[in-house]
């Protein structure tokens, strides 16, 4: 199947917009399955290591026919982009995701960096979307639908964390009406897949921010309870895998710049793998298997896992 041609794109971003928050147009994917990749804490202007990340992201976009990519906040460093014309736009997005393999859709979450600075315009990246169809991303929060080979559904929600974990008091409302809409969208959701992603990291080893209190008493137990089998995230700039109750933690925050881990004698319980290294994460739906895996700037893998649509205890409750 190939990519979809720009004029088609064109229709499917106004829809989209449109929709804002409630829901994108529903991307249909090719036989093979689909595969997709993540990163987040990228946008560095072009630095070595982006570049170095940029390019093994590519490669592996290109073997496996990647569908889409999934960006995890800070998309622009230190400060966000001001306007849709911010020359950030060229220098750290356009010019460094250039390979044919990368020409797909973007569908991006902000982090506390893309509000960061009295310049800093978070709703410019939304309107973005009008300038450059690769950018995909209808509101702050929203849902996109996607359609399996089999006939099955993903649903990915976009979750824009730095409301609630730098908030500032005019955003109030919209910080509110985020979490009814989270509440609502999963809990209507009649997807087999559902993946949240978001900036900050629920469970994390990072040695900067590590865990978030706030998030595990208010988003942790929304995961759980509407069948969300992983939440994929950055902010610490390393990558992750942690398990708690039935859901994946996913640290893909290593699109630019790395930072160390914590020693494993004080690794959060659940946790699977954590590395501080540059990198993101590859995806690919199968059946009844989402398969992960962690890769460095290198190209190597470092760390792999495949996660059950559902888990073994959910499953043999059904039986």
């Amino acid at each position: 199947m190939s990519l979809m041609d720009p004029h088609r794109r064109d229709l499917l971003l106004t829809a989209g917009a449109a929709l804002a928050a409630v829901s994108a147009p529903a991307l249909a994917q090719p036989a093979s399955g689909l595969s997709f990749v993540a990163l987040g804490d990228w946008g560095q202007r072009g630095s070595r290591t982006q570049v170095e990340v940029a390019r093994q992201m590519a490669r592996t976009a290109a073997q496996t026919d990647a569908r889409f990519v999934m960006t995890v906040g800070d998309n622009f460093y230190d400060k966000g982009v001001a306007s849709t014309s911010d020359r950030h736009w060229r220098d750290s997005f356009e010019n460094v995701y250039s390979a044919p393999s990368l020409q797909v859709p973007w569908y991006p979450v902000l982090g506390n960096h893309d509000y960061k600075g009295e310049d800093a315009n978070p709703d410019a990246q939304v309107a973005y979307s009008a300038i450059n169809p690769r950018w995909r991303m209808p509101a702050r929060h929203y849902v996109q639908p996607i359609i399996l080979p089999d006939g099955r559904t993903l649903d990915m929600f976009a979750f824009d964390t730095t409301l609630h974990l730098t908030p500032r008091e005019h955003e109030r409302p919209l910080r509110l009406a985020q979490m009814v809409w989270l509440d609502k969208a999963l809990r209507a959701s009649t997807a087999e897949w559902k993946l949240v992603f978001g900036h900050h990291a629920i469970f994390s080893n990072g040695s900067l921010h590590g865990s978030s209190r706030r998030l595990i008493a208010w988003l942790k137990p929304q995961l759980e309870a509407h069948g969300v089998q992983a939440y994929v995230c950055g902010h610490d700039h390393d990558l992750q895998h942690i398990v708690s109750g039935p859901v994946n933690y996913i640290v893909t925050g290593g699109g630019s710049d790395f930072r160390r881990v914590r020693d494993r004698d004080d690794w959060v319980a659940g946790t699977r793998f954590a590395m501080g290294a540059p990198g993101f994460t590859a995806f690919q739906v199968k059946d009844d298997t989402l398969a992960v895996r962690w890769i460095d700037r290198a190209g190597a893998d470092v760390w792999k896992t495949e996660i059950a649509r559902k888990p073994a205890r959910a499953m043999a409750a059904a039986a």
